[in-house]
C-alpha cells in the first residue's frame, strides 16, 4: 500500500474553466499559495458540493470510519517560485500511526506533469522525515490530468516537484480530518 491514489477524470473540462479562473482570480497577488481560498471566493464551495455527492460519503465510510471535517481549503500554482511545499514535508503535524486522522486531496486544475513540477510522495508511511538521499531514491511521481484527484494519506512524505515550464500548474488543496 503505497498511502496515495489517483481518482481519473473527477472534473470535466466544462467545470475546469471555472476553477481555473477562480484559482487565478484568488490567487492573484500571492506567491503562488492562497489559504483559506473558499473563503475570499465562495463560489469555490461547489467543490464540495460535488465532492460530496461520491468522494466524501466513500471517505467517510472506507478510510475514515466516521465523520470528518474540512480542515483547509487552498489554492496553489507552482509556477510562482519556491515555498514550504517544495521542502520534503507531510501536512499532518505529528505521526498518528494505522489511526486515519487526516487525509489529503490534490484537484488538477492543469495536466500534471514532470516538466511542470507534479507532487512527488514517498511510498508508505513512516513517523522519521526521510533524508532528501532516501526520498528522491523512493518517491514517486504523481504525474496526472486536469481533472484527476490525487488522495493521501496525510502521514505521508511528499514535495511539489519543480515547474521548469514557466506556465501555471495550479490545483485546490483540501484536508479532511476525523
Amino acid at each position: 500500500d503505497y498511502g496515495f491514489y489517483i481518482l481519473k477524470k473527477s472534473f470535466t473540462q466544462w467545470e475546469l474553466i471555472g476553477l481555473r479562473f477562480l484559482a487565478d482570480d484568488v490567487l492573484r497577488g500571492k506567491k503562488g499559495l492562497a489559504f483559506h481560498a473558499i473563503i475570499e471566493k465562495p463560489e469555490l464551495i461547489g467543490v464540495l458540493g460535488k465532492l460530496n455527492e461520491w468522494l466524501f460519503p466513500f471517505l467517510k465510510g472506507t478510510f475514515f470510519q466516521s465523520p470528518f471535517i474540512i480542515h483547509s481549503f487552498s489554492v496553489i500554482d507552482n509556477n510562482n517560485g519556491q515555498n514550504f511545499s517544495n521542502e520534503i514535508h507531510r501536512d499532518i503535524r505529528f505521526y498518528s500511526g494505522e489511526l486515519p486522522v487526516m487525509l489529503n486531496l490534490l484537484i488538477y486544475l492543469d495536466d500534471f506533469t514532470e516538466a511542470n513540477g507534479a507532487t512527488w510522495l514517498m511510498p508508505g508511511i513512516d513517523p522519521n522525515k526521510p533524508s532528501a538521499e532516501l526520498f528522491n531514491r523512493n518517491a514517486i511521481q504523481a504525474t496526472g490530468k486536469a481533472g484527476d484527484i490525487l488522495v493521501w494519506d496525510s502521514n505521508v512524505w511528499h514535495r511539489a516537484g519543480e515547474n521548469k515550464t514557466g506556465k501555471a500548474r495550479r490545483a485546490i488543496s483540501i484536508t479532511l480530518t476525523k
